[in-house]
């Protein structure tokens, strides 16, 4: 039996999830077996924790031992944004599978960077978009792909949350840690779902604004300025002709964790959301089809991945379950040497659309995508 040796960058929130996942992926594997080989975080009382907590049979404080030693397979990275690509490159350099946190990288050339390097060595490569493994998500790509919904012309989605307001000052409010705001953290999912189920976004144009100027350093107790979007409004145009409003922001009172997508064709239309994640909204208007009318589509085992947790219809999945299926197709690619999706070239892509996005708003003119 093969043994797939994996390592955690970071042991908060991400990387506490990602351990999780990847212990219950083994029930889905047959021939393999995952070991939780490392724990690595600079704060090591975490890094001691998430060892305890998922059977980590290593932790450390220092990234570079686990790059450095041969034993380690597959390299989680689970840090802040900017950390991103040297960690990455460094484990692609070594001959490892990388499993990588979105945003893929805070600027397009370290992106482009971070892909060409995963293709040039063949390893196994994922970006964590796990959205598109959400039942209810998939199935609506498959209908759409199967001309269901026929010719796309638009489509609206959000995300939008609350915990911007009474938030101290951290990384994700500096964009020379982050990247960007609330179109990177969020919007970035919601690009993603959008190239998924429409296609390749050609041209955007956006206005954004900072609210809260200044928040609390909870370290040093002093007001610290902030320089990314709090929201943001994005008009887009798809090469396939067809044409989409986005949204994200995380100063919205009564929005937990609201990701909606809302898709439009020529013959029907369809809702997603993730406060409803175990749903999804039809309606077509095509006699001929089996599905005409107004329809709310409960998910069970004959949606897409519905089959892998044995639920009944109605019963439900959770967030958790679609980084579960990441971690599953994560190993299998590496077991059987394949390219998996999303893939280091799908975040690649969302960082270009947000890098577009961002200069959009900053001066106010239509921005082509970069190829």
């Amino acid at each position: 039996m093969k043994t797939v040796n994996v390592a955690v960058i970071g042991a908060g929130w991400f990387g506490d999830v990602h351990s999780e996942c990847f212990l219950r992926a083994q029930s889905m594997l047959q021939g393999v077996k995952i070991k939780l080989h490392t724990v690595v975080d600079i704060y090591e009382p975490a890094a001691i924790k998430c060892k305890e907590k998922y059977g980590f049979e290593y932790y450390t404080t220092d990234w570079h031992e686990v790059i450095d030693n041969p034993e380690i397979d597959l390299v989680d990275v689970c840090t802040d944004n900017k950390f991103h690509r040297e960690m990455s490159i460094a484990a692609i350099e070594k001959g490892k599978h990388v499993f990588c946190e979105k945003p893929l990288a805070d600027t397009v050339k370290d992106a482009v960077d971070m892909t060409e390097a995963a293709e040039k060595a063949g390893i196994t490569n994922m970006v964590d978009f796990h959205y598109r493994k959400i039942p209810a998500l998939a199935q609506l790509h498959d209908l759409i792909q199967a001309g269901e919904l026929g010719r796309i012309y638009h489509i609206k989605g959000m995300f939008l949350q609350d915990f911007g307001f009474d938030s101290p000052m951290t990384w994700r409010f500096k964009k020379a840690l982050s990247g960007g705001g609330s179109i990177v953290t969020m919007g970035s999912h919601v690009i993603d779902a959008a190239r998924y189920l429409v296609g390749e976004i050609d041209e955007v144009c956006s206005t954004g604004k900072t609210f809260i100027e200044k928040r609390t350093d909870p370290n040093t107790g002093k007001e610290d300025s902030c320089d990314v979007d709090d929201a943001m409004t994005v008009l887009l145009k798809f090469k396939n002709g067809a044409i989409g409003m986005l949204m994200t922001s995380w100063l919205c009172h009564g929005c937990r964790h609201h990701h909606e997508l809302e898709v439009y064709g020529e013959k029907g239309s369809a809702k997603f959301n993730s406060e409803r994640l175990n749903e999804l909204e039809l309606w077509l208007d095509d006699p001929k089809s089996p599905l005409n009318g107004k329809k709310t589509v409960l998910i069970g085992r004959d949606n897409p991945y519905g089959d892998l947790f044995n639920l009944k219809t109605g019963m439900g999945v959770g967030v958790k379950e679609s980084i579960t299926i990441q971690m599953r197709d994560m190993v299998e690619g590496i077991v059987a040497g394949k390219a998996q999706t999303p893939s280091f070239y799908d975040g690649m892509m969302a960082v270009k659309v947000t890098s577009a996005i961002i200069k959009a708003a900053d001066t106010h003119t239509w921005v082509k995508v970069p190829e």
